[in-house]
Parts: C-alpha cells; structure tokens; sequence
C-alpha cells in the first residue's frame, strides 16, 4: 500500500500543516471579530450566526459579555443562532422563524 505524499502538488505535510493554521485561524479570527464588534461602542449589534464555531465555554463567555452591553449600556443585539437556549437571558424579544416563516414571537414578560 502507498499512501499519497502529495495533494494539490503541495507535500502532505505542508499541506496538513497549512490546514490546521487555517482551521485555527479561522476561529480566532472570529473570535476577534466579535471582539471588534463589541468594542465599537454602537447602538445596534449586528451578530449572524453568534454560536457556530465555538465551545460551550466561549459560548458562555459571550454570553455574559453580551448581556452586560444589552443590559447595561442600552446596547440592541439583533443576531441570529441555531441554539437560541444558551442567549435567552439576553433576548427582550425572541422571534422564531422556521421554512423561512415566523413561527412565534415571544416577549420576556409573556414568555410561555
């Protein structure tokens, strides 16, 4: 059996190597994105997809973060995620949308 020594005509090890430091990379310039974001100092936060990628650690990190900008310096976060569990402290307003059609909107006080 031999196994490939090249892919795309880059050796196998360079080429593994350089697929980790884009993983990795990937993610923590996520992470610093957000960072950015949340630096800005702006009225309205705009976060796509704020749990894809990372630890449920992160994820609470983030979350306490988040609810500290909401909360206490009059911040609006509009934001979409899969798992809406882990930020439900820090929605006024939850709106569920599913096959492209508003399913529900919950407010805090009237929350079921």
């Amino acid at each position: 059996v031999r196994y490939p020594t090249r892919v795309f005509g880059i050796p196998l090890i360079n080429f593994i190597s350089w697929f980790v430091f884009v993983f990795v990379f990937a993610f923590q310039f996520r992470w610093v994105e957000l960072a950015a974001k949340i630096a800005a100092n702006t009225k309205v936060l705009f976060i796509d997809e704020i749990d894809n990628g990372f630890s449920q650690q992160r994820l609470k990190n983030l979350s306490k973060i988040l609810y500290r900008k909401c909360n206490y310096d009059g911040v609006t976060l509009v934001s979409t995620c899969s798992n809406f569990h882990s930020f439900t402290n820090l929605t006024s307003v939850l709106i569920s949308i599913n096959n492209g059609r508003i399913s529900s909107i919950r407010s805090k006080n009237k929350r079921k």
